[in-house]
């Protein structure tokens, strides 16, 4: 038995440090004939309490057995301050695995409600901290609200830890994860309101192999670095889960999410709830989502970048020197709010017009497939909602639908950055010019400097000024529907002034009513569709009723199929169920 438990200044009255390990052989016996092989073990004052302070509850699981799981039940008939339990080795084989529980109005009460507050100890490194420096801690927090402290939460090394039902709140920092720990927030917990901190005020994440596991909400976190919500380097993981919500945080750079030295995000396989990274603040650079630096792709699906906000470059997503983030719709999984399970939408930039929406740099990668770009606002209702400079520098948006945003120009590529579009539609988007009363509609594109590239395939484009290209800048279209092919550096197959006939523009829905021109009318053979559309349609169906111009596919966004195109209209009666309602 290796473990090792930490305590100071438990509650009033609860006398010095209290260390648990070899040095106390000569009260274990004590110890564990009173309470040899118990599961739980009670906190508190009057009937059915084993003890009278948290250390003394952890003493008695201390020398409980190998492999007894223990739960530590907090009641609230105590008042918890100064708290700073740490917990080291303490192994799921040896020890089994410990659960701190709170909730409890008393040692015999059945059902626990609501939480118990652990106020922690100023001076100590946090409130509850786990260790795992030779063998691997697993813990168990249930129902507590860890306050006051430096930090509420400090996992380090070998340790796994499971946050359940609890608030961390009101601290320097929420939770920190730290070299390879694992720490998991689940769909019940809350870290709200911590401040004071420089990097990762709700959650900081830390070191290669640790990983932290997001399914509830960060909440109000202010950092006065970076990371609001959350700031992960080196090598860490951040996995989102179904519903997790990073809203309302705020820090100089990523005040949502700050990802760095290699760290990443994932939500793959996360249920049918969107993630919902919103109304987060960066004073400089990426209100929702800041990545820098060269390392692996963030992967995010099923996810709203919704009304953030920041001062300079990226209000919803700023990728800097190298980082690399695709958002798509996973075809796997339901959404709560289909087609719209990706979006970017509502996001601003106050003083800079650097991609209200998304702004990448020094050969960064973005790729956005099967989402809605929508309503994301720059500088006096101008600027660029899509922003791409540098050399090496990639956007690729597809199947993606972009409306009424305030954006001098529907793309802008400088100085050797490339912008791919396929199968986009777009309308509604427009800007305030300097006078504040005269409204003009977008430029198509914006290209300027050497090497900077534009390229728009199978798209439609309306309501567009002419597109602009500067020195060195490109601009290529092809099987594309425009109000004009003016500024283009070349086209073909183009279709220039027709009406697309989106079923309702004005409302936002840019899908193709039955009759319209864009259907069937181009092929692959300059790009191959990498997806379906947002709503799962394949690509390329051929109504045969229906001439083909260039191609079976349908240019824009949507790609159009009858209602009953799994049989019922073909005679391909291959996709039918054959089960019996």
């Amino acid at each position: 038995m290796n473990r090792r438990v930490s305590l100071r200044g438990i509650q009033p009255g609860s006398g010095p440090m209290l260390k648990l390990g070899w040095a106390l052989a000569g009260v274990a016996g004590i110890l564990f004939s009173v309470a040899a092989g118990a599961a739980q073990i009670d906190v508190g004052t009057g009937t059915g309490c084993e003890a009278a302070t948290i250390q003394g509850a952890l003493g008695i699981a201390a020398f409980n057995g190998a492999g007894t799981a223990d739960q530590i039940r907090i009641t609230r008939t105590l008042t918890y301050t100064n708290v700073a339990i740490e917990i080291s080795d303490w192994d799921v084989a040896n020890e089994g695995a410990l659960t701190l529980s709170g909730g409890w109005d008393s040692c015999t009460d059945t059902t626990a409600t609501g939480r118990t507050v652990l106020s922690g100890d100023p001076a100590a490194a946090a409130t509850v901290r786990v260790r795992g420096p030779n063998e691997t801690s697993v813990v168990t927090l249930r129902r507590l609200e860890l306050v006051n402290a430096t930090l509420g939460l400090l996992a380090e090394g070998a340790s796994d830890v499971a946050v359940e039902s609890s608030w961390i709140r009101l601290n320097d920092g929420g939770v920190e994860v730290a070299g390879g720990a694992d720490v998991e927030l689940d769909a019940g917990t809350e870290i709200v309101e911590n401040s004071g901190t420089s990097f990762g005020a709700g959650a900081l994440c830390t070191g290669a192999g640790s990983q932290l596991v997001v399914a509830g909400q960060i909440l109000g976190n202010t950092a006065t670095n970076s990371g609001g919500g959350i700031h992960a380097n080196t090598g860490c993981v951040v996995a989102f889960r179904a519903g997790a919500v990073i809203q309302g945080n705020e820090a100089n750079l990523g005040g949502g999410l700050f990802l760095t030295g290699g760290a990443r995000a994932e939500n793959l396989g996360t249920g049918s709830a969107e993630v919902d990274i919103s109304e987060n603040t960066a004073f400089q650079e990426g209100g929702g989502i800041y990545m820098a630096g060269t390392g692996p792709q963030t992967l995010l699906g099923n996810a709203r970048i919704g009304g953030n906000e920041a001062g300079q470059r990226g209000g919803g997503v700023a990728l800097i020197g190298g980082a690399r983030l695709q958002l798509e719709r996973f075809n796997f999984e339901q959404c709560l709010t289909p087609p719209r399970c990706v979006t970017i939408d509502e996001n601003d930039t106050i003083s800079g017009d650097f991609g209200s929406a998304v702004y990448a740099d020094g050969g960064s990668e973005f790729r956005m497939f099967q989402g809605y770009l929508e309503s994301n606002n720059g500088p006096g209702f101008a600027g660029y909602a899509i922003y791409a400079t540098g050399a090496g520098t990639t956007m690729l948006f597809e199947g993606i639908q972009i409306a009424h945003n305030s954006t001098v120009a529907l793309f802008r590529a400088e100085s050797g950055a490339e912008i791919t579009a396929a199968f986009v539609s777009a309308a509604g988007n427009n800007y305030e010019v300097a006078d504040g009363t005269t409204i003009l509609d977008s430029h198509g594109g914006e290209a300027t400097g050497a090497g900077a590239v534009i390229e728009l395939y199978s798209s439609i484009l309306v309501d567009h000024q002419p597109f602009v290209t500067g020195t060195g800048g490109e601009i290529h279209g092809d099987c594309v529907l425009l109000d004009t092919v003016s500024g283009l550096t070349g086209h073909a197959g183009s279709m220039v002034g027709y009406d697309p006939l989106f079923v309702d523009a004005g409302s936002g829905d840019l899908h193709l009513q039955r009759g319209s021109p864009a259907i069937d009318s181009c092929d692959d053979f300059a790009y191959t569709p990498i997806d379906s559309d947002a709503d799962l349609d394949a690509r390329g169906y051929d109504f045969t009723s229906e001439p083909d111009i260039l191609g079976p596919y349908d240019r824009g966004f949507d790609e159009v199929r009858p209602l009953f195109a799994d049989g019922f209209e073909s005679g391909n009666t291959g996709a039918w169920s054959s089960a019996v309602p």
